[in-house]
């Protein structure tokens, strides 16, 4: 499955992760992939999924982990893009038809 976040598409795929200390997902934006533990119970995948898309969408806005941030201003640097990559790639209606299960 491909999502696009910005001007960036990425692969969600489905690869076991015990070698990687207990995640559930892992993002690489240099590589465009996001991970997902096949493992995981349907609905644990779906927030799994978009938690991962979440740190996909705060790369591309510049967060910086290292920087603190309030509330208000988080959300106003993720904003623009999350809703833009909620509409682009139809993420509403691929939860409730259980598409974004669909991944590779």
């Amino acid at each position: 499955m491909m999502v696009k976040i910005g001007m960036r598409e990425y692969t969600i795929m489905y690869d076991d992760l015990e070698a990687d200390n207990d995640r559930r997902g892992c993002t690489y934006p240099q590589k465009g992939i996001i991970r997902i533990d096949p493992n995981l119970p349907d609905a644990l995948k779906q927030i799994t999924i978009f938690h991962e898309i979440m740190h996909a969408v705060a790369d591309y806005v510049g967060i910086d982990s290292d920087e603190k941030y309030t509330e208000e201003e988080f959300i106003t640097h993720i904003a623009p893009t999350l809703l833009q990559t909620i509409k682009e790639n139809n993420l509403f209606v691929m939860v409730k038809n259980n598409y974004i299960l669909q991944a590779k």
